[in-house]
């Protein structure tokens, strides 16, 4: 079986933007963003393109190699299925196991 790529971790991401620029709520904020953006975009992959556009930009660092499973090499996103319930799978095996008994 395949593995999936792996990026940075988001705490190395994190350690990495409060050494280059400051406080990362701070940077959010100069970035007109909520204090709590990039901690938002970081935790979740349907969060923001944008936003790890501009994080990957001050890292100085292609999206691909921070996000590997989010950002193609040529710097276009990977299709995101937004909305979708990451248990969705697990609640319709258990709603078949239910109808079944």
């Amino acid at each position: 079986m395949a593995r999936r790529p792996k990026g940075w971790h988001r705490e190395t991401i994190k350690a990495e933007l409060r050494k280059r620029v400051g406080p990362i709520t701070h940077l959010s904020e100069a970035w007109g963003f909520h204090r709590s953006a990039i901690t938002n975009c970081l935790a979740s992959a349907r969060y923001s393109q944008p936003l790890e556009l501009r994080i990957a930009e001050a890292l100085k660092v292609p999206p691909c190699v921070l996000w590997p499973s989010r950002w193609d090499r040529s710097g276009n996103p990977l299709p995101r299925v937004v909305g979708q319930n990451d248990n969705a799978g697990a609640v319709a095996k258990s709603r078949q196991n239910g109808a079944a008994a």
